[in-house]
């Protein structure tokens, strides 16, 4: 089973939108998937039509105060462990609990027979919620909006996670970062500069890049990925050759 994080520091850089559609687009290629909503702000939860009022949520796994069956929710080929509006005050509580780093993975332990890949939606932020799910993943996958780009603020992200490497997950990896968002006028361009700039930090970035269409933003008010809402559009086209180099890799 890969658990697949994806996280950065930054917010809109396309991590909900990431989460939603590479769990589709695997779920699309035959793979068992689960997602996990693991920002408070539920951007995921609301994306799969789920309340972010709900009950049943990662918070309560974490606290175990239910299980991963009482907890996901069914929507299509993909399981969903929902965060809540509520997770607000979970930071504060898992700040007071000895090793709270390992909760997810703790009980992702307990389902691991049953899953090919669990991506995990991250909030903007290195908090306690992020450390559990950097401990738990086998991966992470960094998104970047290129007019947002700023590499000093991935080394932020890159030192936290080199951090958990050390002390508590080594064999977590950076499977890649994912440049999002393209406009098709200037993507040759900016793609070059920006790819360049990483590489020559030594990073990984995928062949794949998602162009900026109009359907990836529209779709999470359908309570759609892309692959149902727009299958013939340019998004379903760049999450789904993404999703096949995420499963050679």
């Amino acid at each position: 089973m890969k658990v697949i994080a994806v996280t950065n520091n930054k917010g809109g850089v396309g991590k909900t939108t990431s989460c939603l559609n590479i769990a589709g687009g695997l779920a699309k290629l035959g793979k068992k998937v689960l997602t996990i909503d693991m920002d408070a702000q539920a951007n995921l939860t609301i994306s799969y039509g789920i309340s972010e009022k709900t009950q049943n949520h990662i918070g309560r796994v974490l606290l175990k105060e239910l299980s991963f069956d009482e907890a996901v929710h069914k929507v299509g080929k993909v399981d969903v462990l929902p965060s809540s509006h509520s997770m607000i005050a979970l930071e504060k509580k898992l700040v007071e609990e000895t090793l709270s780093e390992l909760f997810l993975k703790r009980a992702l332990n307990t389902v691991k027979d049953k899953y090919d890949y669990v991506i995990i939606d991250c909030g903007p932020n290195l908090g306690k919620l992020t450390a559990n799910a950097l401990c738990a993943a086998t991966d992470f996958i960094v998104p970047i909006h290129t007019e947002f780009f700023s590499f000093k603020g991935i080394q932020t992200l890159f030192s936290f996670a080199q951090n958990v490497k050390d002390m508590i997950n080594p064999d977590i990896k950076l499977m890649g970062i994912l440049l999002t968002k393209y406009n098709e006028n200037t993507r040759t361009a900016v793609h070059k500069q920006v790819a360049s700039n990483i590489k020559n930090s030594g990073n990984k970035v995928f062949e794949s890049y998602i162009r900026q269409n109009i359907a990836l933003s529209e779709s999470p008010m359908a309570a759609k990925d892309i692959f149902d809402y727009a299958p013939d559009s340019n998004g379903a086209d760049d999450y789904l050759e993404l999703c096949k180099e995420i499963i050679n890799s």
